[in-house]
């Protein structure tokens, strides 16, 4: 299996403006946001991605997620 080339983080706001989640009946609607890292910036250990560094926390943009 080919080394990972991404790593998971919990943020819990966004230029100082909170990530929200909301149910609405069956759904589940969260505010996500993807940040671009370059390979360089990824830390692996053991094949595994346990951190990264090199990304512009101001220049993601924030996108809702609903699971339903």
């Amino acid at each position: 299996m080919p080394p990972a080339s991404s790593a998971a983080s919990c943020w819990t706001e966004l230029r100082g403006k909170l990530l929200r989640a909301a149910l609405g009946g069956n759904r589940l609607t969260v505010d996500a946001i993807k940040l671009g890292v370059p390979d360089t910036g990824i830390h692996l250990h053991g094949g595994r991605a346990v951190g990264c560094n090199k990304f512009d926390p101001a220049a993601p943009p924030r996108s809702p997620l609903t699971l339903a």
